[in-house]
């Protein structure tokens, strides 16, 4: 792949054209990527309003009734609901991996089998979510569109548990 930047300042915005043979799912998931660097989504964190974007967000979760979502290093808090931040940002490849999680899939590096046939969860801070067996198969189905890979330790028990179970 080849990266080429043009620095103009007569221009008022950015412009992004991606040329390519066939518009195939890493073209996809570059564009995809590309649009969650353009959009926010705003919070309050220590009485501040903030304007966070898709891209840093790793999940959001209710928890009594509030919602709060995470980055790296901080916590925030929104006023709506999960569900209406599901359909919202569901375009921008967050999915629903239990009642009260949504994750943003560009955030999972690995995955991992867990009890009673939940799908285990790994985000790229080192951070572990729990997919509910209502959706793992919805969240594997999602990576597996993505043409994303299970890495590491976790494809290694990933591909043990698959010999075990034959």
């Amino acid at each position: 792949m080849k990266v080429k930047i043009n620095q103009d300042k007569n221009m008022s915005e950015i412009e992004i054209i991606v040329n390519c043979p066939t518009v195939d799912t890493h073209v996809r998931n570059l564009l995809d990527v590309l649009q969650q660097c353009a959009v926010s989504l705003p919070g309050m964190v220590d009485d501040m309003s903030v304007c966070v974007p898709l891209y840093a967000i790793l999940y959001i979760e209710s928890i009594d009734r509030k919602i709060f979502f995470y980055d790296e290093s901080r916590v925030f808090q929104r006023k709506d609901s999960l569900a209406a931040l599901e359909s919202l940002l569901e375009q921008y490849r967050f999915l629903r991996i239990s009642k009260n999680c949504i994750v943003n899939i560009f955030q999972i590096t690995a995955t991992y089998r867990c009890d009673n046939h939940r799908l285990g969860i790994l985000l790229r801070n080192g951070e572990r979510l729990v997919a509910g067996r209502v959706y793992t198969s919805k969240v594997r189905k999602s990576i597996q569109q993505l043409g994303m890979s299970l890495s590491g330790t976790a494809q290694m028990l990933e591909h043990s548990w698959q010999e075990r179970d034959t």
